[in-house]
């Protein structure tokens, strides 16, 4: 067998396949995510810094920020919790997916029995995307009639918001964020 032949295809094939997993494998990815375990998502580990923590915009609402200035780039993730009595806000999917789409030039929607998904242009041009979940809780208790009646409703959305200058990065921030997204709507008090 000829060495001389082999060494140098070796040597290619060790070289191809280190540079295609440097291509290939995804930056350090840093865990968000709450204190009970009711949200977590990936992202790039040091792009991003939180602002503080939840604020509330609302007797239901509230908001936690995290921006990079690099890119120009914030993320809200968004809580929303309405108990019998209190106002609408998010009470209904429909409402959920109304949210995830007001003020956007949409140009993406998707969505399922307990998602939502919308993406596109704000009215500065910048990009858009949102993700949420929502749950709620009826009741058969005192309802002769035999329809459930309505107890609670909990949602809670990511979005990202950049300019389009920033897609080439933003935009694979935000597949693997979105793709790592999980809540559990029980613990969004």
């Amino acid at each position: 067998m000829n060495l001389k032949f082999l060494t140098p295809l070796i040597v290619f094939i060790i070289t191809s396949l280190h540079v295609f997993s440097q291509q290939t494998s995804p930056a350090r990815m840093e865990v968000i995510s709450g204190k009970e375990g009711d949200y977590h998502f990936d992202i790039p580990a040091g792009m991003f810094r939180p602002q503080g923590n939840f604020r509330t915009l609302s007797d239901t609402r509230k908001v936690k920020i995290w921006t990079s200035t690099e890119h120009q780039a914030v993320i809200s993730l968004f809580t929303t919790s309405v108990h019998f009595g209190e106002g609408k806000e998010i009470r209904t999917m429909q409402d959920l997916t109304d949210f995830c789409r007001e003020g956007l030039q949409v140009t993406y929607k998707a969505g399922g029995a307990d998602w939502s998904v919308a993406s596109g242009y704000d009215k500065e041009g910048k990009i858009v995307y949102r993700k949420g979940f929502f749950s709620e809780l009826t009741s058969m208790q005192g309802r002769e009639q035999g329809e459930p009646s309505w107890v609670w409703s909990k949602a809670m959305i990511l979005e990202f918001c950049y300019p389009a200058a920033s897609a080439p990065v933003m935009n694979k921030v935000v597949a693997a964020a979105v793709k790592s997204f999980r809540c559990s709507p029980f613990l969004l008090d």
